[in-house]
């Protein structure tokens, strides 16, 4: 259902009827609708800090903010809500983050009844292609550059070897297999030893106590057999946290868990606090940074210094206003400069979005990395650094 949030307004009011337009004045809104939903990230933050430099709509601002909880079956909104959102003829664009399924659904039906709104999307969960007609911009979590991104930043560490954990469930998955096919190429062209281990599956019978309890005995063994210069890494959490506790207890690498957060692995092994974690991304980031400076895990781990999900809301938001008022394009260019707004003193790598079902980039979507920050030294550099073409086009072909 749409639920009211600080700064929210219920659908009912966004128009006065449907079918009935509300006569706009003055500059066109952006509606963020920030999705609730199991397995994602919240993005509401990212629409406040919108808000604060555009203003909220009912205070005379620029910014719609909408809360939408999602259900199993993705995005079911409430009777008339659709056409509520069409009839505001105030509204300029819309954007959902994150597009869970059933958002291109909504989307194909906002076009119908308002073709010229601009609408935008972040983390979305349906096939990217689907997205092509009926949206203006899509921003994903960039899983395939960072192929080359983590073991780039590993070998700037020191490491010699790359360790890469996983399970047969994963090396399926088109995005991971691609990332590790990548991964592995990338350690070939730095210098680095790959190593490929296996882990068990957590959705499998034992679950993820059994998962932590194979890696917890043997992550030990592992640092004892690669050395102490040895990079990790974990195409799931539930391998990533006994791994990084091992790490820490007796040396190497971890650049990064698979999604880049303060909030995956790194609250259990550092001991933050649950409510923090879950209600201030930067203030966790800046507990974490001072742990691991000060138990002599400095420069050994890799996070994100930002929450992606926020970071994309809201410069989802700040392209949409640049379009709506001097005709800016929605473009990798204005994506850039956007996250790049989003995230003060952080520097961000934009590339083209590649299905991995239809086997080609699609013009509308784009993925993006932050630059990996290492906890008790800084910038890694990595979102200045971008995989050789060549080895690009071994896993997917010319882009």
């Amino acid at each position: 259902m749409l639920a009211l949030g600080l700064g929210a307004v219920p659908v009912a009011v966004l128009g006065a009827c449907a079918g009935a337009p509300v006569a706009p004045e003055g500059p066109k809104l952006v509606a963020l609708v920030s999705v609730v939903s199991d397995g994602y990230e919240a993005t509401g933050p990212g629409s406040a800090r919108l808000a604060e430099l555009a203003g909220y709509a009912q205070k005379g601002g620029r910014v719609l903010r909408l809360e939408l909880e999602a259900g199993e079956d993705g995005i079911s909104l409430p009777e008339g809500a659709l056409e509520a959102l069409a009839a505001d003829a105030r509204i300029g664009a819309i954007v959902v983050a994150p597009a869970v399924p059933g958002t291109v659904a909504f989307f194909e039906a906002i076009r119908k009844l308002r073709p010229e709104l601009l609408l935008l999307a972040a983390r979305p969960s349906e096939q990217y292609s689907l997205y092509e007609p009926v949206a203006d911009l899509v921003v994903d979590l960039d899983y395939l550059e960072r192929g080359w991104a983590i073991p780039w930043t590993a070998k700037s560490l020191g490491a010699d070897t790359f360790v890469h954990v996983s399970f047969a469930r994963h090396r399926s998955d088109p995005r991971l297999k691609a990332q590790r096919d990548l991964i592995r190429l990338a350690c070939r062209e730095l210098g680095l030893e790959f190593v490929e281990l296996d882990a068990p599956d957590p959705a499998a019978k034992g679950g993820p106590q059994e998962v932590y309890g194979f890696v917890s005995a043997r992550a030990p063994l592992w640092i004892g057999k690669y050395g102490k210069r040895a990079a990790f890494y974990a195409t799931d959490d539930t391998a990533a946290e006994p791994l990084m506790e091992a790490i820490r207890a007796y040396g190497g690498f971890f650049v990064e868990t698979v999604e880049p957060s303060v909030r995956n692995a790194y609250p259990y092994v550092f001991m933050l606090d649950p409510a923090l974690v879950a209600d201030d991304y930067r203030g966790a980031f800046a507990v974490l940074e001072k742990k691991a400076a000060a138990d002599g895990s400095a420069g050994r781990f890799g996070v994100w210094s930002w929450s992606f999900g926020e970071a994309a809301l809201e410069a989802l938001g700040r392209a949409a206003l640049a379009a709506l008022d001097g005709g800016a394009g929605l473009g990798a260019d204005a994506l850039l400069r956007a996250l790049g707004e989003s995230t003060p003193g952080t520097a961000w790598a934009v590339a083209p979005g590649y299905d991995f079902e239809a086997r080609a980039a699609v013009p509308k979507v784009f993925t993006a990395r932050m630059d990996t920050w290492l906890l008790g030294k800084g910038p890694s550099g990595s979102a200045g650094t971008k995989p050789p073409e060549a080895l690009l086009a071994r896993v997917t072909g010319p882009r």
